[in-house]
């Protein structure tokens, strides 16, 4: 848990605008949620999936936090999973 928390704030520090930023929704299912958070022309995905099984979920970008898999046009995040992604 330690090592999850300073990666976070390690992604925070190294995205000093997320303070300024505007989230928009780009997916939404009963157990997996993608959204875009964007300012200053910088952008970050976060994706998340709670389902109890690995899902794909439409996110593509360098995976910069989290874990997940790109499977064509989409991200393959295992079950319980989550990925910050550096969105172009």
């Amino acid at each position: 848990m330690f090592a999850l928390h300073q990666e976070l704030v390690g992604l925070r520090r190294r995205h000093r605008w997320l303070h300024r930023a505007r989230t928009e929704q780009l997916h939404l299912t009963n157990e997996q949620l993608v959204y875009r958070t964007a300012a200053d022309g910088e952008a970050l995905l976060v994706a998340l999936n709670v389902a109890g099984e690995a899902a794909t979920v439409p996110a593509a970008g360098e995976l910069l936090a989290g874990s997940g898999t790109p499977r064509g046009a989409g991200l393959e995040l295992p079950a319980h999973g989550w990925a910050v992604l550096a969105a172009g």
